[in-house]
């Protein structure tokens, strides 16, 4: 909500009871004057609070975190439910004072007995993952309904996702369904796109992909890089809409850029084989290196295996096994195989048989093509074990049944040979 008046702010901030940071001039200089105005009043709670959030924001004084949390104390020491809230926030994220856990649960319970929403849902959020507290997802559900009914738009989508997820209440795809109507009625671009899911799986309602696409694209013109990744697998995979790679590829950078870890991994891929675009071996490694730094494993993978075979950087074994080492320790069953090979082959490390077939085989457990079939060369050729030809053809024959390219030839090679 925006204002061109000093008074008619107060108004709503005051005279209504509005948050503060729902509200907005549209004159900068106007915040001079409601900082000069505020402090002036400097003993009144209500303005307090109002200095604890222009010193978070850097409005009409410079930013300083520490001045906020000073203002927000005193106005929540005066009784000020919102400036609890704050400070519970500000404990929480170690903003403007060191993080603290016990008192961050102290604040949003204080706020939360006088009623604050966003307090109330925060609150909900550390006993549903046991953060600072011992975990309790039937307490966290209540929290959120609590929170939801007063209209909080996290609230109720988080009552939703407790439905879906069956996580301290019984799972019920029909309210959680409910819930994420409520919020995309009131615009909630989270609601929208969970819905979106929703409609994609039949979760709660038939499938309807065509519906799926529409909530999806409607949370991605809100903004939200989730739905910008949605809107372009389904460009990508041509499901509602005709297939169209470009429009896939201008979603997922649009989602890329604002940090989804998935669209850095699929324009990565986009680029290193050309999908929409002309390949561009840099901008590839530019983004899987993003998307690995993010945590996406498989994005782990394909650096390292640029970084192996020096496409679009330097060729470096050392630092391609250390991404796929990365990988491997999140259960990624092709790092694991490759890591099998820089052994097997001494890339990158000193060469070893032995520890190259335990890759192998973890890759194998996990059942991955890859690895059944450098298993079963290795039973065949004596590397790193003795030679058996029987475990070899069990693990050929495992490596076919996923498909793997080469399998069927050494298979069929190997029975010619011992037949």
């Amino acid at each position: 909500m925006k204002f061109n008046t000093l008074d008619e702010f107060l108004h709503y901030y005051i005279d209504l009871n509005y948050r503060y940071d729902i509200l907005y001039f549209n004159d900068n200089e106007l915040y001079k004057d409601l900082f000069e105005y505020a402090y002036a009043r400097k003993a009144n709670v209500v303005y307090q609070n109002l200095l604890g959030y222009l010193y978070k924001y850097g409005e009409g004084v410079e930013k300083n975190l520490s001045s906020s949390f000073e203002w927000f104390y005193k106005a929540a020491t005066n009784g000020h439910g919102y400036s609890m809230y704050e400070l519970g926030l500000m404990y929480e994220k170690g903003s403007g004072i060191q993080q603290d856990l016990n008192q961050a649960l102290f604040w949003y319970t204080k706020a939360s007995d006088l009623g604050v929403d966003a307090a109330l849902n925060n609150l909900a959020f550390l006993y549903d993952r046991g953060i600072g507290c011992k975990e309790n997802p039937e307490y966290a559900f209540e929290l959120y309904l609590k929170a939801a009914e007063k209209g909080n738009s996290a609230a109720i989508t988080n009552v939703a996702l407790c439905y879906r997820k069956g996580r301290g209440v019984k799972l019920d795809y029909n309210q959680a369904l409910s819930w994420y109507q409520l919020g995309a009625n009131n615009g909630d671009k989270v609601a929208l796109n969970s819905l979106g899911f929703m409609y994609e799986n039949g979760y709660g309602c038939e499938k309807n992909v065509d519906k799926a696409f529409d909530y999806y694209l409607q949370a991605a013109n809100k903004g939200l890089a989730t739905a910008m990744t949605n809107v372009g697998f389904f460009y990508d995979r041509g499901i509602s809409v005709a297939q169209d790679f470009k429009q896939a590829l201008y979603w997922y950078e649009l989602a890329a850029e604002k940090g989804d870890k998935y669209a850095m991994r699929n324009v990565g891929l986009f680029y290193k084989d050309g999908i929409g675009t002309s390949i561009n071996l840099e901008k590839a490694f530019y983004w899987f290196r993003k998307a690995a730094e993010a945590g996406h494993r498989t994005a782990m993978v394909h650096l390292g295996y640029m970084y192996e075979k020096g496409s679009g950087v330097t060729q470096n074994y050392n630092l391609a096994l250390e991404w796929y080492l990365k990988a491997a320790k999140l259960g990624d069953a092709v790092a694991l195989s490759n890591i099998g090979v820089y052994y097997e082959n001494g890339y990158g490390v000193e060469k070893n048989e032995t520890i190259a077939v335990s890759y192998y085989r973890q890759a194998a457990d996990k059942g991955e093509g890859v690895g059944y079939y450098n298993l079963g060369v290795c039973y065949k050729n004596g590397i790193g074990v003795e030679k058996n030809y029987s475990s070899a053809l069990l693990y050929l024959q495992k490596a076919i049944e996923k498909k793997y390219p080469s399998a069927q030839k050494v298979y069929d090679d190997l029975k010619k040979m011992i037949s």
